[in-house]
């Protein structure tokens, strides 16, 4: 999706054009944004799939953190949407529900 990357990478490069350029920043935002992009490809992977099957269940989220976003989210079936919620530098997983 290149108009996701697009935005990504402006948004990712903001804080370089800061009044006092910030290149920590500016690292953090690109290496969260890349690995969000990577992982939901394996996310809707996985949840379209779990939807699909006719013996699953559905799919879940197997929290990857302490992050208290995900851990609200964790623990239900999702039978029907597979829009998992995730954010930058999230490590959750969806797995299928049998």
């Amino acid at each position: 999706d290149t108009d996701r990357t697009d935005t990504l990478a402006r948004w990712a490069v903001s804080p370089l054009f800061a009044a006092e350029p910030d290149r920590p920043a500016m690292f953090t935002n690109v290496s969260g944004g890349l690995q969000r992009i990577i992982a939901d490809a394996d996310r809707f992977t996985i949840t379209t799939s779990s939807i699909e099957d006719p013996r699953a269940h559905g799919w879940y989220r197997i929290t990857g953190g302490a992050c208290s976003f995900c851990q609200m989210l964790a623990g239900s079936i999702y039978r029907t949407s597979p829009e998992f919620k995730g954010h930058n530098h999230c490590g959750c997983i969806a797995a299928p529900a049998f």
